[in-house]
């Protein structure tokens, strides 16, 4: 098995005094049998920014996000969204500005742990990868990011490959009047079964014989035939 770190062009804008650099990882069997591994990347390690590095302030992707000490979470999977809502992390010092952006260039979004353990920033790939004699897989580029600041700067540079990644579709006419009919059926909810309120986010339940017998279906697909009409 062999690993090739192949750099990408690198970038340095004067004017924000940002230095961007973009690395992606083949990994090829040189082997006569197959081989199965999992991968790791990127890793770094000696992470420590500033002169007191134990003040280091850093992204926790809680969801929307949030400032946390660095180090304080340990990261977490891809999609479970208290753990790592997004593909990016920033840790920076408060003291010295100095700042280290990572952003993860995954437009597939494949399934992926990031791992905090000071001082390193690790990005697991799973399940593991089997790979014929001769057959190479590449991994998804980082975006590695040097500059002075906070959160922000890493954030706008997400932003900014997020909606290059995933161009945005025009929503349809019936989606921009669906708030007059969500306020139509959510009206008639109310005067058919008797309900003192209904909860948006958990309307579905109230369709359910067991939470209001009022609106009892002879099938689990009464509720969406009621929505039809």
């Amino acid at each position: 098995m062999t690993k090739e770190k192949n750099q990408l062009p690198r970038s340095h804008h004067a004017s924000t005094g940002r230095f961007l650099s973009d690395w992606a990882l083949q990994v090829r069997n040189t082997g006569n049998v197959p081989r199965e591994f999992l991968t790791c990347f990127p890793y770094l390690d000696g992470v420590r920014l500033g002169p007191d590095p134990e003040q280091n302030m850093a992204t926790a992707m809680d969801q929307a996000g949030l400032v946390v000490p660095a180090w304080a979470r340990a990261g977490g999977v891809l999609g479970e969204s208290n753990d790592l809502s997004m593909q990016w992390h920033a840790i920076w010092d408060p003291a010295s500005r100095s700042a280290l952006g990572l952003i993860f260039l995954d437009a597939n979004v494949r399934p992926k742990r990031l791992l905090l353990k000071k001082s390193a920033i690790a990005l697991h790939y799973f399940p593991p990868v089997t790979l014929a004699p001769g057959g190479s897989v590449d991994f998804p580029a980082v975006r590695v990011m040097v500059y002075q600041g906070d959160w922000r700067p890493a954030a706008r540079v997400y932003r900014a490959w997020y909606d290059a990644a995933y161009p945005h579709v025009e929503p349809p006419a019936w989606f921009r009047e669906y708030q007059g009919h969500l306020a139509q059926m959510v009206a008639r909810l109310l005067r058919e079964t008797g309900a003192d309120a209904v909860r948006l986010d958990s309307l579905g339940f109230y369709f359910w014989a067991c939470y209001n017998p009022a609106h009892h279906h002879d099938t689990p697909f009464g509720y969406n035939e009621w929505i039809k009409t």
